[in-house]
């Protein structure tokens, strides 16, 4: 199996998320559970045009994701990857300095 492309990962998260939203009051958390990666598969290609958005949004960025960067990694150190998930938490805070408890409700598997 092939990995991902970025854009199916984002894709797929905003149905997650659609999905889990629109069935939150009619369909229980067991149920919701159970159907919900099946659901995810089938309708994901739909949320691809909002996903290719957020992430060309993220572009540029912030001056709090470039402070993130130089505060915790200065002089480069630290993986592609570590140093890529600080900037993508540092953008995910709703205000500067914000701590990042909330960030591990959007952390998505595939």
């Amino acid at each position: 199996m092939s990995e991902m492309t970025m854009v199916e990962v984002v894709a797929r998260a905003l149905c997650r998320l659609d999905i889990q939203i629109k069935r939150r009051w009619d369909t229980a958390p067991e149920r919701l559970a159970a159907i919900l990666p099946g659901a995810v598969d089938y309708a994901w290609s739909e949320y691809v045009d909002q996903a290719r958005a957020a992430i060309a949004a993220m572009r540029k960025p912030t001056a709090e994701m470039l402070q993130a960067l130089q505060t915790q990694w200065p002089g480069g150190t630290g993986s592609d990857e570590t140093r890529w998930q600080c900037m993508v938490d540092a953008a995910l805070r709703e205000s500067p300095g914000e701590p990042q408890a909330h960030l591990a409700i959007v952390r998505y598997s595939k």
